[in-house]
């Protein structure tokens, strides 16, 4: 076999072992046992709308500031996010900078949810801004990876 094959199969066995299970699995924000979603969401909602489109919003960020402060470091706001039920990735990049983008969803039904997205943004590993979009009526991810795996849910969201 040649050192180019080899090489080609190590890194497909890299993708398939590393890469692919990444990509195939959906936020993992957990709806609590309970069903109610975080407080801070059911804040979230309630802010003033900045702009308003038919499948979404851009609400005024003031409730995240009083949970992650400007100047807040990086894992300290990531960690406040987790805490609040969001999936958070760092070093994502924007028209307006570097960003932490964190999201969760609150359900509604027939596998339905609104997609909370806050974008907190920082220099030097610490906040200096925020945004937060609200994408309504968007495909809940806690149904799986296939479109009909999780009828039992569905269900119970009726």
């Amino acid at each position: 076999m040649s050192k180019i094959a080899v090489w080609h199969g190590l890194w497909l066995g890299f993708l398939s072992c590393f890469c692919f299970p990444g990509c195939m699995t959906f936020d993992s924000s957990p709806v609590p046992p309970n069903g109610n979603p975080d407080p801070l969401l059911e804040e979230i909602l309630k802010q003033e709308t900045l702009v308003k489109k038919p499948d979404s919003a851009t609400l005024k960020p003031d409730v995240i500031f009083r949970e992650v402060p400007i100047r807040t470091p990086l894992a300290e706001a990531r960690a406040i996010m987790e805490r609040h039920g969001f999936s958070c990735w760092s070093g994502v990049a924007d028209s307006k900078g570097t960003c932490l983008h964190c999201s969760a969803y609150k359900p509604k039904k027939q596998g339905l949810a609104d997609k909370i997205v806050v974008k907190l943004f920082y220099e030097t590993q610490r906040i200096v801004n925020a945004e937060i979009t609200v994408q309504y009526d968007v495909r809940r991810p806690d149904r799986g990876i296939w479109p009909f795996s999780n009828h039992k849910a569905d269900a119970e969201s009726n």
